[in-house]
């Protein structure tokens, strides 16, 4: 008999083209099963919060930065989690929903993400956002 690990399930599918905006319960996944994440590549765009462009998957790979293009962060959910992978030659700019905050960010402030390197952005609180590894702010 298999064991399962569970975990509880409040993950926005929406997100990642689902028709469903929560599903909560229970998620049981069975020894040696997966649970795999949707990873997507975007274009930085724009010069502020309101021209980023916006992440629509956990995992993005971004590129075009030139330290000003940008993204934005999608909505997440206290405890939900964005990588952001920047493959670009230059820092990439990486902006919270409406006037959240990231790290010790002013609202609606960007955070850079150095070139060729990644950043873990966790949602801490409903209008913060910490980074792993910590950021410089």
């Amino acid at each position: 008999m298999e064991e399962a690990m569970t975990t509880n399930n409040t993950k926005n599918y929406r997100q990642q083209g689902g028709a469903v905006d929560n599903i909560g319960g229970t998620l049981n996944i069975l020894q040696g099963g997966n649970l795999t994440h949707a990873v997507t590549t975007l274009a930085a765009a724009g010069n502020s919060q309101s021209t980023a462009a916006v992440i629509t998957s956990d995992i993005v790979t971004v590129t075009g930065a030139d330290a000003t293009k940008g993204v934005i962060l999608p909505p997440m959910l206290v405890g939900e989690v964005t990588w952001v992978i920047n493959t670009s030659a230059a820092a990439c700019p990486v902006y919270p929903q409406g006037t959240g905050t990231i790290n010790a960010l002013s609202a609606s402030a960007a955070i850079s993400v150095a070139a060729a390197s990644s950043a873990e952005f966790i949602q801490v609180t409903s209008t913060n956002v910490r980074t792993i590894p910590t950021i410089p702010s």
